[in-house]
């Protein structure tokens, strides 16, 4: 970050001519100059310092998309291999990126489904697949997942980011005026991406700071959270969703004087972009960021978690992660993904599954149905469920080949089963990249 008046960030001073490229500019001020060996060389012994120092497991890398290094050996290859070979012999380090360009050339395994250079990438269009479908909610991004200005449906979306990764893997974004996004990420296995249905930016870059349970139903906040937190994928939580914490969690910052009023200005003046907040008084109810009561109304109620509803959401988190444990985990390392596929039922009904290889083949199946009416699944069927979202729901799939509303379902089966399967769901609308 180069802006000068940075609390705590005096590089833009002492180093100002040569650390900084003045041609590149990015949401955060001048683009740092990685064509200079002394520049880079700071990055990765920064990285190193964390790691050794302070015994960090690992380095997330905020928003790499607007690292600019036109280098043979990008930047993030050589933090990423350096790493690597400081600690190959002590312990495993994780390396985990944040990129909106979804560039998977950075989160590539080998055969053995050790990291070639970083282990995962968020998932944001994991996120905001499941956001849409979860809240309907469909301006700004979301437009991008939404039937708004696509022809494909929220189970498009939800079901491709579940089996391939990303959800535009160099599809033109509608968002981004039309600029291709993303790379092919099909091959990929599960395990490069981390899956969330919230995080401090999701949430606390919305005006008031709503997490998901505010803004869907319980029905549905459940349903998410038993979508992502059993698929095969890195599942990440956010501190509170796991008993639905009622408390907001708002953009709040401690800056001097100066800075803070340019935060809080600039925070409402975009805001004042968005329909709702056109007229001057509902701008002025966005929260001051740098009001101490805008931190305070984000700290946790932990006696929460002793009232009905809360503690129930928790026990539901803990079975989730118990069946996780029992089931996913166990076959994570075989999973075939050349072999998994989905299909859709509907604009909210899909299958999706993943074959695992091994002494004993296997597939995991997930139904799922963010629709408030229940869908028909035709032959397609599972052999038996270790988790459905209510009971009834596998009975019910079984006996009538009939997805309930607002429903999960999933199995383990054995490999016959799912190969039956795959001649079944050619009646299907199958996914395929747009």
């Amino acid at each position: 970050n180069s802006r000068e008046w940075d609390d705590g960030n005096y590089l833009y001073v002492y180093a100002k001519s040569q650390f900084f490229n003045h041609k590149i500019h990015t949401p955060w001020g001048d683009a740092i100059n990685f064509s200079h060996d002394f520049v880079r060389d700071f990055y990765v012994n920064n990285a190193l310092y964390w790691l050794e120092e302070y015994h960090f497991d690992g380095l997330r890398l905020d928003a790499v998309q607007a690292i600019y290094d036109r280098s043979k050996n990008h930047i993030l290859y050589e933090i990423a291999i350096k790493v690597q070979k400081y600690f190959e012999n002590t312990r495993q380090i994780h390396l985990i990126v944040e990129n909106e360009d979804n560039q998977s050339r950075y989160i590539q395994h080998d055969k053995n489904i050790t990291p070639i250079y970083y282990n995962a990438q968020w998932n944001d269009d994991f996120h905001h697949s499941l956001h849409v479908a979860a809240t309907g909610e469909n301006r700004g991004y979301y437009i991008d997942y939404s039937k708004a200005v696509k022809e494909k449906p929220p189970s498009y979306f939800i079901a491709r980011t579940l089996t391939e990764g990303f959800a535009y893997q160099g599809e033109p974004s509608f968002y981004k005026n039309g600029e291709n996004r993303g790379e092919f990420s099909k091959d990929l296995h599960p395990m490069s991406f981390i899956n969330f249905i919230q995080n401090h930016d999701q949430t606390g870059n919305r005006a008031f700071g709503e997490r998901l349970s505010h803004l869907t139903t319980p029905d549905l906040y459940k349903l998410c959270a038993a979508v992502y937190l059993l698929a095969p994928s890195v599942p990440m939580l956010f501190m509170g969703e796991e008993w639905a914490a009622s408390t907001s969690f708002l953009y709040f910052c401690d800056f001097p004087e100066e800075l803070a009023s340019a935060v809080k200005e600039g925070r409402r003046k975009e805001f004042s972009k968005f329909p709702e907040f056109c007229l001057p008084e509902s701008v002025k109810a966005i929260p001051d960021p740098t009001d101490e009561e805008t931190f305070n109304k984000s700290v946790l109620n932990w006696n929460e978690i002793n009232e009905k509803y809360h503690s129930e959401v928790l026990e539901y988190y803990k079975t989730l992660i118990r069946l996780r444990k029992e089931y996913v985990i166990p076959v994570l390392c075989n999973i075939d993904q050349e072999k998994t596929s989905c299909s859709l039922f509907n604009d909210y009904a899909f299958c999706a599954i993943w074959h695992v290889e091994g002494e004993k083949p296997s597939v995991l199946k997930l139904f799922a149905n963010f629709g408030d009416k229940p869908v028909m699944t035709g032959g397609i069927h599972c052999e038996k469920s270790f988790m459905e979202s209510e009971k009834g729901v596998f009975r019910e799939l079984e006996k009538t080949k009939k997805l309930m509303p607002f429903c999960v379902c999933w199995s383990l089966d054995r490999a016959d089963i799912g190969g039956k399967f795959n001649e079944q769901a050619k009646a299907y609308k199958k996914i395929s990249p747009a």
